[in-house]
């Protein structure tokens, strides 16, 4: 049994599209409902910070997760985050984040993680935007 290449294609544009719509899910999250809940800013310091090493052909790629330490309401709090970021920051650099003052554990790392959260999104839609133009490219064919 023979499988047309335009099968293979549309298979994994498929797949590929229902990973961007659970990543854009993500985002969408950020953006609507954690965002808004954590507007409550908080000087901090960075007590750790974890690098995620990449290596591949093309070289060796870091990234970085960062502890913070900080006071709310008479009450310290350790945290730390969930998102690796490309730039590195040192142990004891300031740092400011927005909290949930009802939870102060649930933050966002201020105007920093929102910028990667932006160019995530633009990302993905300048990549969702080439597989739907292939598509139609490939459609176009058929017709």
């Amino acid at each position: 049994m023979k499988i047309e290449a335009s099968t293979v294609i549309y298979a994994a544009a498929v797949i590929f599209g229902i990973s961007y719509l659970f990543k854009i899910s993500k985002i969408a999250y950020y953006f609507l409902v954690k965002k808004p809940r954590c507007k409550t800013q908080v000087k901090a310091i960075i007590t750790d910070k974890i690098t995620r090493t990449n290596a591949n052909e093309e070289g060796t790629t870091y990234s970085y997760a960062f502890c913070y330490h900080f006071e709310y309401e008479g009450q310290s709090y350790d945290v730390k985050s969930k998102t690796y970021h490309s730039t590195s920051k040192n142990v004891g650099d300031p740092a400011t984040l927005n909290i949930n003052e009802n939870n102060p554990k649930e933050f966002t790392e201020g105007s920093f993680e929102t910028k990667q959260k932006i160019i995530e999104l633009v990302v993905m839609i300048a990549v969702l935007l080439l597989v739907v133009f292939v598509w139609f490219a490939e459609l176009r064919q058929f017709l």
